[in-house]
Formats: C-alpha cells, structure tokens, sequence
C-alpha cells in the first residue's frame, strides 16, 4: 500500500574540499576577515596536512581545466563550487594559484 504525499529525500554527496574551501567565501566573508588572502590563510590553518594537500591538489586541478576561461567565467565556476562572491579588486586566477602554493608551502603550527 503506497503511502499518499511520502517523500524520499535523497541525501546530498559530501562537498569535496574544494567546494567546502569555496563555501567559506559566503556572503558574509567581508564581516569574517579583511580580505580573501586572510581568508584563505584562516582557512587552511583549520585543515590537516592531508586535507591541505587534497585542497591543493583540486584547486590546481580546477584551475588546469579552466585555464583557458575568461575571468568571469572563472567568477562564474567559482560561484558554482559554492561560494557566494569574490574579492572585487582581486584577479581570480592569480589570487587562485596563490592559495594552492600557499596551502602547499603551510604548516601548522
């Protein structure tokens, strides 16, 4: 006997850690820290070495696959990983491979 207005929720994948890293960046992120580098910074000192290098690893990945994109379709990929803005005077690429040499050079300390 079918049950009548019953429905299944099917639970959502784990984020991966660059859509968890990418999630961080919500629209409160200018009340948070001063700017994404600190962000980022803040960010990583969280992680464990192997979740550092996994972070690191996606994101030097992401940025491999789009390397040809423009900086707004970059914006527009990053938006789609989870976060919900960008710093506006920072250039996306640059500011991306600067935190995968930072969250591959980081200990914690």
């Amino acid at each position: 006997m079918a049950t009548k207005g019953f429905h299944r929720v099917k639970p959502s994948p784990p984020l991966t850690e660059l859509q968890q890293f990418a999630s961080w960046f919500n629209q409160d992120w200018k009340l948070l820290f001063p700017d994404f580098h600190s962000g980022a910074l803040l960010y990583s000192k969280n992680l464990t070495q192997e979740r550092r290098k996994a972070l690191s690893n996606l994101l030097r990945q992401f940025l491999d696959e789009n390397a040809n994109k423009s900086e707004a379709d970059l914006k527009i990929l990053w938006l789609k990983l989870g976060a919900q803005g960008w710093q506006a005077n920072l250039n996306i690429r640059r500011a991306l491979e600067d935190f995968c040499r930072m969250f591959e050079t980081h200990s914690v300390t």
